[in-house]
């Protein structure tokens, strides 16, 4: 049978993909920006300013208007003060992103390496556009102003995203920098109208967790971005003054998410003229709580638009390094001032000081790492568990033991940023320890994959995470081997397993997954044993699946096509890898249920496993 080994730390690639590298998607559901990221870092690299390892430092991204609304020039490091809780700090660096310079700089001749040196990063746009609720001639109104912004406010050298949500939150269009193809990509949005099938409410916090993920992926892309979603108004609240929904939790979750990755969101309310104050919308908190502007009561979208190209012509880049060097994962208010009078600043509201990886050194969320020798390299995020998750999975032989592999994948909060942690795994029976594994863990290697033969009986697996010898954390749980597993007809464990090359040849290694969370955007694969039976054996089996969502309602059937063979030359049982596809379905946990049907002997068998997309 199929042996299972370790699983790279990276996540897994799809079938033909090349190793390190992961295309993005442009017609199904989910944020998976990483090609997006590494090509934009790549172009950028030779003018990225170099730092220092190990040193915080966060980047604060400020307009400064006058009385009409437009961007003030001439201030210097001296006219801007930086409050974090109140406390001043010391601004380290002080840049102006100038648009009028970069045109002038290409109208001058110069090539596009040395007009964008004008700039330390280009102005980067991503538009979202919200079909849920809203009315064909609101959609229609919307897509005339994107075009219109496009043409008359954007310059040759700014990147843009188009993004559209229907049934799904899908990336039309990766950041880009030639307008014709931004305006292709807003031509192609549609128009179709889009109910709430689940409510209103659920689809506001479906939209908002969609937000959190694309805040999380555009933190790695340094500098400022500009988010402007046109949608009808979200759901947020059940009623003014009463207790906090669920979806406001999860607006404050993509509030959270937006700022720490330097994005400013600007709202446009669909509904035009038919738009109101409303106490209990999503629009307004999404808008004021990344330091943008919320747009109602337009009669024509172009005008909201233009004052967002307006007040992002002239910007200022300001960092410091926090007096308070603690990352303790709370929320650090930001206030910037300018010393002179009439003058409006808008910038992100805060950050929370926590770790996160970024080149081996620990920076506060929102802050830029800093190193002396090297440029900044972002690489893939990973699936880390919300909890630990002990797993284990029992595949007979057909000898009488079974294949346990074992599988421990730790939360962030057991882990660290700065040094590696020692994670030690025994499997003891009547306590007598039979294995023992160790390996040594971080916030880029979570987990310990092992695979072991038991006999059938109950055992023991226990954890022990340890730093510098010191004891942190132990867990336990039991493994039950049954005896005779396999002697029936029916189905093994069920594993998550990386999706196997073309062809689901199931041959050599298998690497499993280490958790049961999938990337959004990523289909599902599955690998188990089908038992024949000893007692008359079944020669044939029609397999079928059945997908549920956290409701309880199956939202997809499938299976293999026509009747199975199964192999008689294999005592463990024939192995199976099912794709289940789920690269369009929303954040949030998923069961799937897996039967069996020998219909000329009236078997039947089935088993699950439950997923989660994060």
């Amino acid at each position: 049978m199929p042996a299972f080994r370790h699983v790279s730390s990276a996540l897994p690639r799809g079938p033909g993909e090349a190793p390190g590298r992961r295309g993005l998607w442009a017609a199904t559901a989910g944020i998976l920006l990483l090609l997006t990221t590494s090509l934009a870092l790549s172009q950028e690299q030779d003018r990225i300013p170099t730092f220092r390892t190990g040193v915080s430092t966060v980047l604060v991204d400020t307009l400064a208007l006058d009385a009409d609304g437009n961007p003030v020039s001439g201030l210097t490091r001296d006219d801007f003060e930086i409050f974090e809780d109140g406390v001043p700090q010391t601004i380290t660096t002080f840049d102006v992103t100038d648009w009028t310079s970069y045109v002038a700089a290409r109208t001058d001749g110069r090539s596009a390496t040395d007009a964008a040196s004008v700039n330390t990063y280009p102005r980067r746009f991503v538009f979202v556009f919200n079909r849920q609720g809203a009315r064909f001639e609101w959609l229609t109104r919307g897509k005339r102003a994107l075009r219109a912004f496009i043409v008359e406010s954007m310059a040759e050298g700014d990147e843009a995203m188009v993004i559209e949500n229907g049934y799904s939150f899908k990336v039309i269009q990766e950041f880009r920098s030639a307008k014709e193809n931004t305006l292709e990509s807003v031509r192609s949005l549609s128009q179709m109208v889009v109910g709430y099938p689940m409510g209103a409410g659920r689809a506001a916090g479906q939209l908002y967790r969609d937000l959190e993920s694309l805040g999380e992926t555009l933190e790695a892309i340094p500098g400022r971005k500009v988010l402007v979603l046109l949608s009808n108004e979200l759901a947020t609240f059940t009623s003014p003054g009463s207790r906090r929904s669920s979806e406001g939790l999860t607006l404050e979750r993509a509030v959270t998410a937006l700022n720490q990755a330097n994005t400013t969101v600007y709202t446009i309310d669909l509904r035009g003229p038919e738009s109101g104050l409303s106490l209990s919308g999503g629009l307004f908190p999404l808008a004021n709580g990344t330091g943008g502007r919320h747009f109602r009561n337009s009669i024509a979208f172009e005008t909201p638009l233009r004052r967002v190209g307006t007040e992002n012509k002239r910007y200022y880049l300001l960092s410091y390094i926090p007096s308070n060097p603690e990352l303790d994962g709370k929320f650090r208010r930001i206030e910037v001032k300018v010393r002179k009078p009439g003058v409006e600043v808008i910038a992100r509201k805060g950050y929370v000081a926590r770790e996160r990886v970024a080149t081996g050194a620990v920076v506060a969320d929102g802050a830029e790492a800093e190193s002396e020798e090297a440029d900044v390299d972002v690489s893939r995020s990973q699936v880390l568990p919300d909890a630990l998750e002990l797993t284990s999975y029992v595949l007979p032989t057909g000898t009488g033991s079974s294949r346990v592999p074992v599988s421990v994948a730790l939360p962030p909060e057991l882990l660290s940023a700065t040094e590696d942690r020692k994670l030690t795994v025994t499997i003891s029976q009547d306590g007598k320890t039979l294995h023992t594994f160790e390996e040594s863990v971080n916030l880029q290697r979570y987990f310990l994959v092992e695979n072991v033969e038991l006999d059938p009986g109950l055992y023991l697996l226990r954890i022990t995470l340890a730093a510098n010898g010191a004891q942190l954390y132990q867990a336990s749980t039991g493994i039950q081997v049954p005896a005779g597993f396999g002697e029936r007809f029916g189905i093994s464990s069920i594993v998550p397993v990386v999706a196997p090359d073309a062809g689901n040849e199931i041959s050599g290694d298998i690497p499993i997954l280490p958790t049961t969370s999938l990337m959004r955007g990523d289909d599902a694969y599955l690998f188990f044993q089908i038992f024949a039976g000893v007692d008359r054996p079944s020669r044939k089996v029609e397999l079928t699946y059945t997908l549920f969502d956290e409701s309880d309602n199956a939202i997809d059937r499938g299976g293999k096509a026509g009747p199975m063979a199964l192999r008689e030359d294999l005592p463990g049982g024939t192995p199976v890898i099912l794709r289940i596809p789920m690269n369009e379905l929303s954040l949030g946990p998923y069961r799937v249920d897996i039967r069996i049907e020998d219909r000329s002997l009236g078997r039947r068998a089935a088993s699950e496993i439950e997923l989660r997309i994060r």
